[in-house]
């Protein structure tokens, strides 16, 4: 069956081809590979609603919102998630740990051979 004509791509906003399957969502496989890389940045709430933000240089040197030097132990450069995410200093977004709740991060970076996996 095919698609009717005010049908969009529900990434992109553009038309989907005529002959796209009627359950599609996507107008090709790069949107669907963007759309899917989306949903699996989201983050969980529980990193979200903690004003424990920062940024971080290219050096993961970790930065205030205006680009000055952060500490990981002084709260007053730390920022909300939506003012970190919304600045353009360094080249990322950080996450402040602490001893205040059960949050723990997990760094598995070269934790796999690649000679034997």
């Amino acid at each position: 069956m095919k698609n009717s004509p005010g049908e969009t791509c529900e990434h992109c906003g553009e038309a989907l081809p005529l002959m796209a399957r009627q359950h599609a969502r996507d107008c090709d496989t790069r949107c669907r590979s963007r759309a899917y890389r989306a949903k699996m940045a989201t983050l969980p709430n529980e990193l979200t609603i903690r004003d424990r933000r920062i940024r971080r240089s290219a050096e993961k040197v970790p930065l205030t919102t205006a680009g000055r030097a952060a500490s990981s132990t002084n709260p007053r450069t730390w920022s909300t998630y939506k003012d970190a995410a919304a600045s353009t200093a360094g080249v990322g977004l950080g996450f402040v740990l602490s001893e205040e709740d059960d949050i723990i991060c997990l760094d598995l970076d070269h934790c796999l051979s690649p000679l034997t996996g």
